[in-house]
């Protein structure tokens, strides 16, 4: 099953590929793949998590680095310089009322 349902997502034609079709999503999730998944519960978020990384718990979840290796998290953050041929934050107002939430196939966003 899992083969064919990575072949069915790598198909380089669109239109045979699974999910690429009439039925969009709702061909990815009928898949002999996702038996047994209760994409009600999933989506309204009832569905606990299968694995949660280990953390140190000693601070705010948006600052845990316990899994990331020493290496990077001893580096002085450097910041990226400016490219003069982009807008810069001084432009801001050029986006000024623009948004962009495209419909998702897997329900609404909470």
């Amino acid at each position: 099953i899992n083969a064919e349902y990575m072949g069915g997502l790598l198909m380089r034609a669109v239109s045979l590929r699974l999910g690429g079709g009439i039925g969009d999503a709702t061909d990815v999730k009928a898949h002999p793949f996702f038996r047994g998944v209760n994409w009600r519960a999933l989506e309204q978020r009832q569905v606990p998590a299968p694995w949660r990384p280990p953390t140190s718990g000693t601070g705010p979840a948006n600052q845990e680095t316990t899994n990331f290796d020493k290496a990077f998290t001893r580096q002085d953050p450097v910041l990226t310089p400016e490219d003069p041929n982009l807008p810069s934050f001084k432009d801001k107002d050029m986006f000024k009322g623009f948004t962009f939430d495209p419909p998702s196939a897997l329900g609404p966003r909470n």
